[in-house]
């Protein structure tokens, strides 16, 4: 089974013609047909420097906790 759709643009209208004789309408915001491809853009942004800082102190602190508790977990293994 093969369903065909044909789309056309009438008077700011998007048809999606579909068989057996349906149309769906969906209008058309801005007055012509939507683009077909994404736009890309890039965007720098920039951020406080004290919050870098404090992040960047956050990130120290859990990976020396983080090496703390595998020390701790490699040194008393064989404890139950």
């Amino acid at each position: 089974m093969t369903i065909m759709t044909h789309i056309t643009v009438y008077k700011n209208t998007l048809m999606f013609n579909q068989p057996p004789r349906t149309a769906l309408l969906l209008p058309v915001i801005g007055g012509a047909p939507p683009v077909d491809a994404f736009i890309e853009q890039e965007v720098n942004y920039t951020i406080n420097l004290a919050l870098y800082y404090v992040m960047v102190l956050f990130a120290v602190f859990g990976l020396i906790l983080a090496t703390l508790f595998i020390t701790f977990n490699i040194r008393y293994r064989n404890r139950r």
